[in-house]
């Protein structure tokens, strides 16, 4: 794998707010928000449907740096929150 390149785990996915909620209650989605102006849809973040999904994408040198930055960031909100910071193995959530 390339070090400039970001893996491709999960993908965003406009589907029925029932739908979503159900999908969340049994963590087979990590979020789901940004409603349509009816309340029917909404955003839903899961893991990639396929296999041949998943898969990496390359990064500028300026994007990696505003990566390292947030890293570095997030250990120090880490170390200030202790236990109450929520690890959930994205760069920005």
């Amino acid at each position: 794998m390339n070090k400039n390149a970001a893996r491709i785990t999960h993908s965003l996915d406009r589907m029925n707010k029932k739908d979503a909620i159900k999908l969340k209650d049994k963590g087979e989605i990590v979020w789901y928000g940004c409603e349509n102006k009816t309340g029917t849809n909404v955003l839903a973040l899961g893991p990639v449907k396929t296999d041949d999904s998943e898969g990496f994408i390359p990064l500028s040198s300026l994007v990696m740096e505003a990566i390292k930055l947030e890293e570095e960031r997030q250990e120090v909100n880490r170390a200030e929150f202790g236990t109450a910071y929520q690890e959930n193995g994205f760069v920005w959530a």
